[in-house]
């Protein structure tokens, strides 16, 4: 993008520092966003996104990461509840599974 088209690069830029991914805010209303702001870089951020996510996407790699992250989310639940199960058991407390 920079050497393709370097006022798209400054503008996704700036863009981007004002409305950051990940910032609480819906891709669409992103991408709607910066519609409005340069109507062809949103157009081409939408061509590129189709493209890659068609063709390049490592699909196998975020299943993995994604698998790994509720593992170890599941794990630290599961060991939370095992370690309030056996405080409660060693007080010699009467409650079930609470």
């Amino acid at each position: 993008l920079g050497s393709y088209g370097g006022g798209q690069y400054q503008t996704l830029r700036e863009f981007m520092s004002e409305n950051p991914l990940g910032g609480g805010i819906d891709s669409r209303d992103w991408i709607q966003r910066l519609l409005q702001t340069d109507r062809a870089l949103g157009l081409r951020i939408i061509e590129t996104r189709y493209a890659y996510a068609s063709r390049d996407f490592e699909w196998d790699q975020m299943q993995r990461v994604a698998l790994e992250g509720m593992d170890a989310g599941n794990i630290e639940t599961l060991r939370g509840l095992l370690e309030r199960d056996y405080r409660t058991d060693d007080e010699g407390g009467d409650e079930e599974g609470v």
